[in-house]
């Protein structure tokens, strides 16, 4: 999250992101390596975990308005909220998340999928209405 929302603010300011967007690569891929792992003990965050690897890739999609970007992040940044709170339940009742964490999780899911489908959907009116 931290380095999608510093690439945003480069984004806004004019500077060069191309450092920024190669770190949210290494981390994309990281989280996805640990996802694999971590699969079965924390079953039912899988959709969450999945959604997070592509936080920088969706993030970029936003240079032309990044206001809406930001709010695009607020919607992630609730999703890994979640998450940081079933993992630590998970971990420290030595169980699998909660069923209400897991709706919790897959609920932040939708709203942040939901949101960038329709900001696609919208760029892609524009840019077919332009031709």
């Amino acid at each position: 999250m931290a380095t999608s929302t510093t690439y945003l603010r480069r984004v806004e300011r004019g500077q060069d992101t191309s450092e920024w967007i190669a770190r949210m690569r290494i981390h994309r891929d990281a989280l996805k390596r640990m996802r694999t792992e971590l699969r079965y003990h924390l079953a039912g965050l899988d959709d969450g975990l999945h959604f997070m690897t592509r936080v920088g890739d969706y993030v970029q999609h936003y240079k032309s308005d990044p206001a809406t970007g930001q709010k695009f992040l607020d919607r992630a940044d609730q999703l890994r909220v979640a998450l940081d709170k079933a993992i630590a339940y998970a971990y420290s009742e030595g169980r699998t998340p909660s069923r209400q964490r897991r709706w919790a999780v897959n609920r932040r899911v939708r709203d942040a999928q939901k949101f960038h489908d329709a900001w696609m959907e919208r760029e892609d009116l524009g840019s077919s209405s332009a031709n």
